[in-house]
């Protein structure tokens, strides 16, 4: 499962916070820690994203984060001041996809946050959406279903797509407007979902610990 807390701040602040918190998942169980900036909808603000390989791993991680008699708390204190807001926290799970761990690069990501009440037509998806995005440079997708006092509903998913650059998810929406036969494909689907919001994620920093 992925952790991930949304943060508006600098971007001094933002990789200090990230050096201090991958550092504590790492000492409980994380297998990644990764550091993202945001365009479009929560545009400038900073991705902290934690793997854990199951819900077990991570109230592993948040028991020693609470029996560390403030140790943990009080080193990142400092930088939780008035020039950092949490803007959202999210927990997600995958329910289909070919991305199990992070891949050789500091990636770029299209991420958009949607809701569907039918699960079934969210999993049949992927395969039209993955041959049309793989066909277009995309190096790994999935769709995760999402939990958290902003997305209480089990209704709620996020579609994550990989790229190498920003220059090619750029060609990839190129080619996405252009192409009249992939949206014949999904337009029943499409009239299933509405669309939360969008942004792309470029990937600052990461930790790998597998």
């Amino acid at each position: 499962m992925l952790l991930q807390w949304k943060i508006r701040t600098n971007h001094t602040n933002a990789l200090d916070i990230f050096d201090k918190v991958s550092g504590m998942h790492k000492e409980n169980g994380a297998e990644f820690t990764t550091l993202g900036v945001l365009t479009g909808a929560d545009n400038g603000s900073f991705a902290i994203s934690v793997n854990f390989k199951n819900y077990e791993s991570y109230g592993l991680m948040d028991d020693a984060w609470n029996n560390s008699n403030g140790k943990w708390d009080q080193l990142i204190e400092p930088n939780l001041g008035s020039n950092t807001q949490l803007i959202e926290t999210m927990y997600m799970r995958k329910i289909v996809g070919n991305i199990d761990g992070p891949n050789d690069k500091l990636s770029v990501w299209s991420i958009w946050l949607f809701e569907c009440d039918d699960q079934q037509a969210v999993i049949d998806s992927f395969e039209i959406d993955w041959k049309h995005y793989n066909s277009n440079g995309c190096t790994g997708l999935n769709i995760m279903s999402t939990s958290g006092a902003d997305y209480p509903r089990p209704n709620q998913y996020v579609f994550a797509a990989r790229f190498d650059s920003m220059t090619q998810l750029g060609k990839h929406f190129d080619k996405t407007m252009e192409n009249s036969n992939y949206w014949n494909e999904i337009k029943d689907y499409h009239s299933k979902i509405r669309i939360i919001k969008n942004y792309n994620l470029r990937m600052l920093k990461r930790q790998i610990n597998i």
